[in-house]
Parts: structure tokens; sequence; C-alpha cells
């Protein structure tokens, strides 16, 4: 599904393609990557049921991670991140982010509301195969 330095998309930090906003169907658009793959896999009815079966499948602990497990990790890795940004002094520096923080605080903050926004979005849009259709197909 690509590379893992671009889950960054799926934070909602990046200024592209409207991928700073939770709703939105991006792998199945075929106007933003029109060499991609997975638009024509969704277009088939078995796979998409596949699809939206797994979705409800794993949401239940994508939430737990989301609401608990990014928490345990801020925590673990809060020396490095102090280092990393004496290295690196880029908070508040826009890059190719959409939104700027000033502190860790406020991006692990940013990344948990994002993930919980962009899940209840997705609990719309993978409901059905008919709510797919209307919010995910273009």
């Amino acid at each position: 599904m690509g590379p893992l330095w671009d889950f960054d998309r799926g934070a909602g930090n990046v200024n592209y393609l409207d991928n700073w906003k939770t709703e939105g169907c991006w792998v199945s658009n075929a106007m933003d990557f029109p060499s991609s793959w997975t638009p024509r896999l969704l277009d088939n009815p078995d796979f998409r049921s596949l699809v939206l079966s797994r979705w409800k499948q794993k949401r239940p602990a994508l939430a737990s991670f989301i609401n608990t497990g990014i928490d345990t990790y801020a925590r673990r890795l809060d020396q490095a991140q102090q280092r990393n940004f004496e290295v690196w002094p880029i908070f508040g520096v826009p890059l190719v982010n959409y939104y700027t923080f000033s502190t860790y605080a406020e991006e692990v903050a940013f990344v948990k509301s994002f993930l919980n926004e962009r899940m209840a979005w997705l609990d719309k849009a993978y409901a059905t195969s008919a709510s797919f259709d209307a919010l995910c197909k273009r």
C-alpha cells in the first residue's frame, strides 16, 4: 500500500490532495493517482465487500490503539523526540504539512483527534456498499 513514510497522508499531515481532511476515500480515487490499481479493485463488489467487512473487524482494535497506544508510544519516545527537535527545530515551521504545532504534545493530540475523526467518517463510508459508492466514488 505504499512505503511506510507515506503514512503521513493518512494522519492529516500533508498539504496536498485534501489529505488534511478527515473525510474522503483516497485509495478509491483514481483522479488523484491515475496509475493506482486500488480504485479498480474497489470496483469489484466481492473485494469491496471484503474491505468493508475487514474494517468492521479491525475497527475496535484500531480505536484502542489510537486512544491508548498512541499515548504509550508518545511517552516511550519522549526522550528521543526531545533530541530530535534539538537537532531539527521545526516546531511551527510549515514544511509539507497543513497544520503546524508548537510542541510535541500538540502534535500527539492532533494525531489522536484526527484519527478519531477519520474513523468516524470511515464508519459512515464503510457501513454498506451503497454508502461506500455514495461517499467514495467520483
